[in-house]
């Protein structure tokens, strides 16, 4: 019996075979843990992304709605303060405002002076003479009823002088020429028209009120 004969025999691809299989074994359970960790990766990035596009979507919205809601005042008060500025521009009228207006109606009546005759007996220098009525015209006399009548402002024409045109340092003065309505054949004044009906109607009133004392 030789020196190595005691010595235990060792197969070189034996050796190899379970190398190889130990080897194939980590690779596979490190292969998967990667891709495990990769996955779990994607679904956590996946869940994240779902978060930030919701919370991105909800902030986009959220500031639609507020430029949405920021433009619609703007436009609302841009509108009021310019229909303010028209205002005092000409003198508080401005075309599309319902306004009123003094209108009459002429009644005529027979002259209880004359007697409708136009003619009058008078007594001048001892003698009687026939005149013609003071009290009315050609026997009648007139009366006027007063009522308000409403329309709608088509157009106003102002001007916007030097207080004297000679001075440059004068101040200014504005001043409204002529106002048209929608049914009215002729312009109106700015002192003739009346912005509600109880201001029309407390000038009517008090021109009635006049003429029948």
């Amino acid at each position: 019996m030789g020196y190595y004969d005691d010595e235990p025999y060792y197969n070189p691809e034996d050796f190899l075979e379970e190398y190889e299989v130990n080897l194939r074994e980590i690779i596979t359970k490190a292969v998967n843990e990667k891709i495990k960790k990769t996955i779990e990766d994607l679904v956590l990035e996946k869940s994240r992304n779902e978060v930030l596009t919701k919370e991105r979507n909800e902030f986009r919205t959220a500031n639609r709605n507020s430029e949405q809601t920021y433009k619609k005042e703007f436009e609302k008060a841009l509108k009021e303060n310019t229909k303010e500025v028209e205002k005092k521009l000409s003198c508080g009228f401005t075309p599309h405002d319902d306004v009123w207006y003094i209108k009459s109606d002429c009644i005529y009546s027979k002259c209880e002076v004359c007697g409708g005759n136009y003619k009058v007996k008078v007594n001048v220098l001892g003698k009687e003479k026939e005149v013609d009525c003071p009290h009315c015209s050609y026997g009648k006399v007139n009366h006027y009823n007063y009522y308000p009548k409403q329309d709608i402002v088509s157009s106003v024409y102002f001007n916007y002088h030097r207080k004297d045109r000679n001075r440059k340092d004068s101040g200014l003065v504005l001043n409204v020429e002529k106002i048209y309505l929608d049914k009215y054949d002729s312009s109106m004044s700015q002192d003739n028209l009346y912005h509600t009906l109880e201001e029309c109607q407390a000038a009517c009133d008090k021109r009635n009120n006049k003429d029948s004392i």
